[in-house]
């Protein structure tokens, strides 16, 4: 986190990779939600218009913890694609 510091108040978004990089269908890395709260609570603090998006791993099960840390945009791949009813749980994401 402290690396992002001196870098926050140019950026307009954040990426958090929720899995490891390269393979779909993972698990969410669950360390990834307390870096995410750190980071929110660093942008509230200073006020900054810095969106947090969380890449991987996202479901309808983790979603709503996920958005209770602070983040913004996410990025659902296989929770979709896998879906018998894709517009459903974008829906049903979107609710939670």
């Amino acid at each position: 986190m402290k690396e992002l510091i001196p870098y926050l108040p140019y950026l307009d978004e954040i990426l958090v990779m929720s899995v490891y990089p390269g393979k779909g269908g993972q698990e969410l890395i669950y360390s990834c939600i307390d870096k995410i709260k750190e980071i929110k609570k660093y942008i509230d603090e200073q006020n900054l218009d810095t969106f947090i998006e969380a890449d991987g791993g996202i479901n309808l099960e983790n979603i709503q913890e996920l958005k209770e840390a602070g983040v913004e945009i996410v990025v659902a791949g296989s929770a979709i694609i896998n879906a018998s009813d894709a517009k459903e749980v974008i829906t049903e994401m979107k609710n939670k």
